[in-house]
């Protein structure tokens, strides 16, 4: 939550969120979940905070991340609760991802919070064969998102009233041999390419084409298709993001390696010595060297990563570890 105005930190602690002020020493919690907390996101800009839960009573919240209060609350937004949910780069609209219902089934919803209205914009039932786990905006295109499960990579597409999406196709046989579940995916800064990576340390790098004929539409969309299949680490990748012109990898071995767009490595922080990193966070920070005529070096904000330590009888214990700036 690091920006010009504030130095602090968000995190979830089983039915709370928790914003800390490292610099004096203050946390806000954030109650009202009955559930423990599965998912949140946190909007661009810093000030807004999404969380959901799973179970009965679930609910979806949007947070005022500077007074700690809740803005939005939305009742029973799925059956059986939210596993994953992103807020789009404008922070108008979010996507939530449900976890599996009674009958087995997934789906999705679209909600265009700042509105009075409680019901979401779309609702798409039974959206896969296999259950998504992770979802995430086009940073450059809010009509469209992607989902990732453990062997599919869906990309969605929605406009006011329709919400359409196909299933990415990767041929072993076209670009080798790549093993591993599919952990995350995410778009590639005003490229409309995605990478997914998998617990194996392998990603897909999927190219945008354009086509007249998609999803029962006779408009100009774009399809994605599997370019190249690239092993970038050694170990397992939990989660990616993009900043600055980079891919940031969080990795098991308990590194962040940052690769540009064409996924060659160009930065890595290797002595973190906390265990397997599960996600990273930056702060909100203007680039120094914007200006520069001569050459730029290295930069990305400074930034926070969270690890976990699986011990002996199957607890996971949460570590912040400190800012790093480059």
């Amino acid at each position: 939550m690091t920006s010009k105005d504030r130095n602090a930190l968000f995190y979830v602690s089983s039915h709370f969120g928790v914003i800390y002020d490292y610099e004096h020493r203050r946390q806000t919690m954030l109650q009202g979940h009955c559930n423990i907390i599965s998912c949140c996101a946190v909007s661009n800009d810093k000030r807004w905070i999404v969380t959901g839960d799973t179970g009965d009573d679930c609910i979806l919240v949007v947070w005022d991340s500077y007074s700690g209060s809740p803005v939005k609350t939305i009742f029973s937004p799925h059956e059986c609760g939210i596993i994953d949910l992103d807020i789009s780069d404008d922070s108008l609209f979010l996507v939530t991802l449900s976890a599996l219902d009674s009958s087995g089934s997934q789906e999705l919803a679209i909600w265009a919070w700042t509105n009075e209205s409680d019901k979401p914009v779309i609702r798409k039932h039974r959206i896969a064969d296999e259950c998504q786990y992770r979802v995430r905006f086009d940073p450059s295109n809010q009509s469209e998102f992607v989902t990732t499960g453990n062997k599919r990579v869906s990309f969605w597409s929605w406009q006011e009233i329709s919400l359409e999406g196909y299933v990415g196709k990767v041929s072993k046989s076209d670009f080798g041999h790549f093993s591993g579940n599919m952990t995350s995916s995410i778009f590639l800064d005003n490229t409309g390419n995605v990478v997914t990576a998998t617990s194996d340390g392998f990603t897909i790098l999927w190219e945008t084409q354009f086509s007249n004929i998609l999803l029962d539409k006779d408009t100009k969309s774009s399809i994605r298709t599997a370019s190249k299949v690239v092993r970038l680490v050694d170990c397992g990748i939990s989660t990616m993001s993009t900043v600055n012109g980079y891919i940031a990898v969080a990795c098991n071995d308990g590194s962040v390696r940052f690769f540009d767009f064409f996924l060659r490595l160009e930065a890595w922080f290797e002595d973190l010595c906390a265990g397997p990193v599960s996600s990273i966070s930056f702060s909100l920070q203007d680039n120094p060297y914007a200006d520069s005529l001569t050459t730029v070096p290295f930069w990305v904000p400074d930034f926070t990563v969270s690890t976990c330590i699986h011990g002996h009888l199957g607890t996971t214990i949460f570590l912040l570890i400190c800012i790093y700036t480059i």
